[in-house]
């Protein structure tokens, strides 16, 4: 990875020609590598910087590369988390519920699973076969916990990405069994 820097008469410091934000300063680029998936997550800025290699270097010029998170990751996508659908592809935008995790459509969806009947009164066909209740177990700020979902869910992965889209979401997952759990429960881990 190189970088070019230049001066600007009139200003102190270095600067450089970022590809997508122009010029800018080490320090700017820093701030907006660190902010990005908080960003993405909340209003959909700095999504370009999710990833970046020139912005981890100048959030941490002496540490070595560290695996670079995908700038694709669903984590930072306004996306579904059950559909997967929205995000910057498409025709309209995405109105997700829930703690910005679940479109529209897909609760509506689990709504008629839950009672059995569509709009028209029919059996649901979409997700009738798919939710199913799930359980994780997570580590966050040091400590364990078990996760019961109080909805329905399709797969881990849509249980997975829900704790991850969470302000401080755990940096450990595993799918827990009920045997587990009870072995945890009674102190037998």
């Amino acid at each position: 990875m190189q970088v070019g820097y230049f001066k600007i008469e009139g200003y102190d410091g270095q600067f450089f020609s970022c590809v997508q934000y122009g010029t800018m300063s080490p320090a700017a680029c820093a701030k907006n590598f660190a902010a990005a998936p908080e960003a993405q997550r909340t209003t959909g800025r700095l999504a370009s910087c999710i990833g970046c290699e020139v912005g981890q270097h100048h959030l941490d010029p002496v540490a070595p590369a560290k695996p670079i998170v995908l700038r694709t990751a669903l984590v930072y996508r306004k996306i579904c988390v059950r559909c997967r659908r929205g995000g910057e592809v498409g025709v309209g935008k995405v109105r997700l519920v829930r703690g910005q995790t679940i479109c529209v459509s897909c609760i509506n969806r689990e709504a008629e699973v839950i009672k059995g009947r569509n709009a028209k009164g029919g059996k649901p066909k979409k997700w009738r076969h798919l939710l199913q209740d799930v359980q994780i177990g997570s580590v966050a700020n040091g400590s364990f916990t078990i996760e019961r979902f109080s909805h329905p869910v399709r797969d881990r992965i849509e249980a997975m990405l829900t704790l991850l889209r969470r302000p401080a979401g755990p940096k450990v997952m595993a799918w827990t069994s009920s045997r587990s759990i009870q072995r945890m429960e009674a102190g037998a881990v």
